[in-house]
This record gives structure tokens, sequence and C-alpha cells, in this order.
């Protein structure tokens, strides 16, 4: 009996292995996916769009935001003292390194979208034009942060792989100013107005946040010519900026709310994007316990302690007020007026 079993189950094995002999088995196991293997076709396209601007959410999450929010004289530290709030800090500094390799991880995440974009058959050539000026954009605003705090700085505009060139050079600040007008250039040309997009679209690219930030870019690299004793070609710049802030002014995509303090309550954010003219996403989860799982971390660090339930960590809103303005530090402006919208949404001044 036993070995009857023995010859049966040896059979069985045997027609087993003959079989898989006779079938051929392709599998191919994906570890992380990448643009080029889920980026096949039109409707492809919005999912890895989204993982983009999710990059752009880490730029000013946790730590990457403490760099550029206390490197001027506005902001104080409110508790202990470090190399970041005393201005000595170098590139051994996490927040430096974040804030560098956050952007390039943006830039790194648009090089391979806008590739595999030219590989895609559109038949909405429109949908193709505006997601071409989304992430170029988001690419030309990563550049934009990089060359602001670091100056020369390499330009990549083809995607790291693993037999790519890892010691690009750095390139001139003219350059890397370029590439970015370009961007926001080609945003402004392809992406629509604020005012025709829904309420699902809200936190996409507009044609109003990219004039916005052109006239932004434009002022900059302005006054960094006349800083760097080249005053003669700063006229051009400060004139286009001036443009392109009244082209946004005067679009009629955006008015001021009629409570500043409203622009910080989450129950109320579909209702200050009336204001707000780029506004990153974040998604608060109540049920995970890190502060980056609850949204933003900007209010939580720069709000007083006692805003409960406006905004900061949820669900209560608590702040911990680890940053404030300095006593001796005003901003002056005038919310009856038109210079107000441009100070407040555009450059982001804020009427106490």
């Amino acid at each position: 009996m036993k070995t009857n079993i023995k010859a049966s189950l040896a059979g069985i094995v045997l027609a087993l292995t003959l079989l898989c002999v006779g079938c051929s088995l392709k599998e191919e196991i994906y570890d992380t996916p990448v643009p080029n293997q889920v980026l096949t076709k039109e409707s492809d396209v919005p999912v890895v769009l989204y993982g983009l601007y999710g990059a752009m959410a880490d730029i000013f999450a946790e730590g990457g935001i403490y760099l550029p929010l206390t490197n001027g004289t506005e902001i104080v530290g409110l508790g202990s003292v470090d190399a970041e709030r005393t201005y000595k800090y170098d590139a051994s500094s996490n927040y430096v390194k974040s804030l560098y390799s956050r952007n390039y991880k943006v830039i790194n995440n648009a090089n391979s979208l806008l590739e595999n974009l030219e590989k895609i058959s559109f038949q909405n050539t429109a949908n193709a034009a505006r997601y071409r000026g989304e992430v170029n954009f988001l690419r030309a605003f990563s550049y934009f942060h990089l060359v602001r705090f670091f100056g020369k700085v390499p330009i990549v505009t083809k995607s790291t792989t693993s037999s790519g060139d890892y010691s690009a050079p750095r390139s001139s600040v003219d350059d890397v100013y370029k590439l970015v007008f370009d961007g926001f250039k080609l945003a402004s040309a392809t992406c629509p107005q604020a005012n025709v997009m829904s309420t699902a679209e809200r936190g996409r690219v507009t044609k109003g946040a990219a004039q916005a930030l052109l006239a932004e870019a434009y002022l900059t690299y302005a006054n960094y010519l006349d800083l760097a004793k080249r005053s003669s070609e700063a006229p051009a710049y400060y004139q286009l900026a001036k443009t392109y802030a009244d082209s946004v002014i005067l679009s009629g995509s955006y008015q001021l709310v009629p409570k500043y303090a409203d622009l910080f309550d989450n129950t109320k954010e579909n209702d200050a994007y009336k204001e707000v003219i780029f506004g990153i996403q974040y998604t608060a989860d109540a049920s995970a316990g890190s502060l980056g799982s609850n949204g933003a971390s900007f209010a939580t660090f720069f709000a007083p302690a006692n805003r409960f339930k406006v905004c900061g960590v949820a669900p209560d809103g608590l702040a911990s007020a680890t940053y404030g303005i300095t006593p001796g530090y005003m901003i002056y402006t005038h919310r009856a007026t038109t210079k107000a919208l441009t100070a407040r949404s555009i450059f982001g001044w804020a009427t106490p």
C-alpha cells in the first residue's frame, strides 16, 4: 500500500514537471514602479503628475521649511538656539541638505515625466500642452528656490539613470534664471486661469500662478543684477516684473477674502482660494502619529500656541509657536488698494 502511494506521488510530480517544461512562463517583477512602466497612454498622465505634486509637498515639510523662513532678520526662534537660528550653518546641516535634495527630487521627477510625455500619443492636444506647462512650472519652481539659496547650481534636464552623470557642473546664476523664466512662461501660455477650474483641480498650476511667479522671479533677478554691479541690465527685468504682476491683478481671477484669518482656517479652504494664487496641497491624516502626516508643519511652528481648531496639527489645530516675528519688524500694507493684492497675494506679504 505504501509503495503504491509513493508510485502515485512520483507520477504526479513527473506529470507536473513535464507540464512545466512544455509551457513558457514570463514573469516581470517590479519593485518600485517608475513612469516608463506605468505611463503608456494619455489617461495615465494624471496619476504620475499628482505624484510629482506630492514630491512638491516634501520641500516644505518638516525640516525643509526651517532654513528658508529663518534666514532673514524678521523671523526669530523662540526656543533653543541652534546653528540655523544664529546663521552659522553650513553644508553639513540637515536643513541645508534636505532643502537641496528635496528640490532636486522634484526636478528629477519632472525630467522623467517630461521625457515620457513625448512618448505618448495624445488625442487631446490642449491637455498635452497643459501637462507640459505644469511640469515645467514645477521644475522651474524648484530651481527658483535653489538659485536664491545656493547661487550657482547644476542644471539637470534629463532624468537620472544608473549610467548617468552624477557630477554635473554648477551652472551660472544667469543660466539658472533663464530656465526658471522659460518654465514659468510656458505654464503661463498653456495653463488655464484659476476662475475656470473646478474645485477638484485646486492646487494645480494656473496661468495666474505662472504669471505671479514670473513677476517675483523677474524682480528677484533684477535685484541680483543690481547687487552684482550690472545695474544697466536691471530696468528691463523690473519692467517685466511689473507687467506680469499687473497681469495677475487685472485678470479678475483673484480677490482678497473679507477676513484675513480665514486664510488659515482649514474649514474655509475653498473660499481661501479666491485669494491664494498657488498653494501646495497637503492631506491631513489624524490617525497617523507623525507630524508630517497631519499636513504641512508650517502653521504648527509659526502659529501662536493658543490658536486651536484653526491651523496646526489635526484634529485640534494645536500649534507650538516655535518661531515668531521679531518685535522690531513691521509690515505695512493697505488692503483697500490694488497694491495690497500685489504685496499680499503675489509676494506673500501679510497684513497683521
